[in-house]
């Protein structure tokens, strides 16, 4: 007898939001820019960190531990900080606009009865570090469920979702001399494909 899929836990994830400096009236500035005078307290503490080739502590806390400055940043960011809740991304090395990116921990996610309540806490931490006029905006958001007595098919691969070719047109429908033929089933969904995966796009 195959026993039935049972759901037994769904949720959150993961989420990523960028934080971005805003006016009196709640927009974006235009000049995504930190003062001179951060950075360079972020470029000693970084220096240390490759000094003694380790993660630095810093004078920042959250959720009662350390935040950590790491020894490098990455390709897309000069420094980053972290503990077990998130990961605070800071200074793009790119002309982006936006300041720093959050990535929230699923373990800190999971602790909280809802995703808001931790976008609060670190709303309010990052508003400390940068002052009060910031605002978040998500982007990404990952969703888990916990199943039980969930068996893989043989052909697994066919049931996850393959990236969409964006350079390859839809195959055009086969005219008939008596009426136009409807577009088959795979033309629509390469279609959708192509249609979503632009979209995925212009949204990152």
């Amino acid at each position: 007898m195959i026993s039935p899929v049972q759901i037994v836990n769904t949720g959150i994830d993961t989420v990523k939001v960028n934080v971005k400096l805003i006016d009196e009236k709640g927009q974006p500035i235009k000049t995504q820019e930190l003062p001179d005078s951060f950075l360079a307290l972020l470029q000693a503490w970084q220096d240390k960190a490759k000094e003694n080739n380790k993660s630095l502590p810093t004078s920042m806390t959250f959720d009662h531990a350390r935040m950590m400055m790491l020894s490098n940043g990455s390709s897309t960011w000069r420094y980053i900080i972290k503990n077990d809740c998130f990961q605070l991304a800071i200074a793009p090395r790119f002309k982006v606009p936006m300041i720093a990116k959050v990535t929230f921990y699923s373990a800190y996610l999971w602790k909280h009865a809802s995703a808001n309540d931790a976008l609060d806490e670190v709303h309010g931490f990052l508003m400390d570090v940068f002052g009060p006029h910031l605002m978040l905006q998500a982007a990404q958001i990952d969703l888990c469920v916990d199943m039980v007595g969930f068996t893989p098919p043989e052909n697994w691969a066919r049931f996850f979702v393959e990236p969409a070719p964006l350079l390859k047109p839809p195959p055009a429908p086969t005219p008939t001399p008596r009426k136009p033929m409807l577009p088959t089933f795979t033309s629509l969904l390469h279609s959708v494909k192509i249609k979503s995966s632009q979209v995925a796009l212009q949204a990152t």
